[in-house]
């Protein structure tokens, strides 16, 4: 870990160092540092690296176990903001409002994804299965 950390401390822009450190943080049964250092590796990723997909899932679980999920949805947000054009940060969003009341900010992010992205599959069928939970058809 102490290796991982100076990796990370070296190129403190490399997302996938921080999610290296996090993967073992987490293995080491240190929760709350592995959550932290894996929502770097997120907000730092440029959207070019599959693992760093792997990072926004562990983010999402993570939380969930520590029982802080409303953190994958805030980090999700302020991807929102940081990288509006960027229709997986409104995806992640969609994905992260999974309660009945967050239902209208989770439609309204999926219809940013169309906008961005009238092809998006995943979208389209997210949308799909919010509406049918709320019995609307359409």
């Amino acid at each position: 870990i102490q290796a991982l950390h100076r990796a990370a401390e070296r190129n403190p822009a490399d997302p996938l160092a921080h999610w290296a450190l996090a993967e073992r943080l987490w293995e080491a049964d240190r929760g709350r540092e592995a959550l932290d250092r894996a929502k770097l590796a997120v907000r730092l990723d440029p959207g070019i690296d599959p693992r760093a997909e792997t990072a926004w899932l562990a983010v999402q679980a993570w939380a969930e176990r520590l029982d802080v999920p409303e953190e994958a949805a805030e980090l999700a947000r302020a991807l929102t903001r940081d990288r509006a054009g960027d229709p997986r940060a409104w995806l992640r969003l969609a994905r992260c409002l999974t309660e009945p009341g967050q239902t209208p900010e989770a439609l309204a992010a999926l219809d940013r994804v169309v906008e961005l992205d009238p092809k998006s599959v995943e979208a389209h069928d997210l949308r799909a299965e919010r509406l049918a939970a709320l019995g609307r058809y359409e």
